[in-house]
């Protein structure tokens, strides 16, 4: 059913919106700033003021009567928990797939045809495991997720301790896309779970809004960690020793609970 038909009383929180905005914009500009060499006092000085706007935001949230972001959803902690590993999946994937690059071709150890070719390695691992652990979440949610993160970190694993050229390159990509292909939908199911009846929309909204706060910290992460370093090698085992430890975060915040038990929602669909 639409969600105005299930909830017809709620109306837009236009001050909600308007903190809302630039408390986000300015998290992820904080975040971009972190990956430029030079830049950190201005990434902390804008973080600042986001911190700020958020604790302004979510005192106004808990005083509006039509909050933007419903309170019976964000009190569930299966939906923090999942939008929390989400952020960190998002991370490691798009973290990845800038440090690699960046590595091979600051070291000069493969083309750059050849390096687009290879990348395309993780995608495809992604869409052929995903529709498969969509159908295996229905049953093991949790298990799925966990399995996935393990296998990327594993994965970065592989990709730091060895020469990251040709079949081995390709090998341990598509593993790594593997392993975030089977996290992301289950850790999605269990999320859209988990969110109050009617309030779907909005919880897919928020996780939208992850996704792309996770994409920015990775890449910032990811970039720092590289540059921070004094040699092309020790730069790229530092990012991909960041995303690992982020991988094992998310592990931790996989919803522990089975789907639908704090909401009631059917399993299946």
């Amino acid at each position: 059913p639409r969600s105005r038909d299930l909830l017809p009383h709620r109306r837009l929180d236009p001050v909600g919106l308007a903190l809302f905005v630039p408390t986000v914009g300015l998290t992820l500009l904080a975040l971009s700033l972190v990956a430029e060499p030079g830049r950190m006092g201005g990434a902390l000085a804008v973080a600042a003021v986001a911190v700020a706007l958020g604790g302004v935001l979510v005192a106004q949230q808990r005083r509006s009567v039509n909050p933007l972001i419903d309170r019976q959803m964000t009190a569930s902690p299966s939906y923090r928990r999942g939008l929390a590993a989400g952020f960190a999946g998002y991370a490691v994937l798009f973290g990845a797939l800038v440090v690699v690059p960046l590595f091979l071709a600051r070291s000069g150890l493969v083309g750059s045809a050849r390096l687009g070719l290879d990348l395309t390695a993780l995608p495809v691992g992604i869409g052929v495991v995903a529709p498969f652990a969509g159908r295996w979440a229905d049953r093991a949610p949790a298990a799925v997720a966990r399995a996935g993160l393990v296998v990327a970190a594993a994965s970065l694993i592989a990709i730091g301790s060895t020469r990251p050229t040709g079949p081995v390159l390709v090998a341990a990509l598509a593993a790594l896309g593997c392993g975030l292909g089977a996290f992301i939908p289950a850790n999605n199911r269990s999320l859209m779970v988990a969110a109050p009846l009617g309030q779907s929309s909005a919880a897919a909204g928020l996780l939208n809004m992850v996704r792309g706060m996770g994409t920015a910290a990775g890449t910032a992460l990811a970039v720092a960690s590289f540059t921070m370093s004094s040699t092309p090698r020790g730069g790229f085992v530092s990012a991909l020793a960041v995303l690992c430890a982020t991988c094992l975060a998310g592990l931790l915040l996989v919803p522990r609970q089975p789907a639908g038990l704090e909401s009631g929602h059917l399993s299946k669909g």
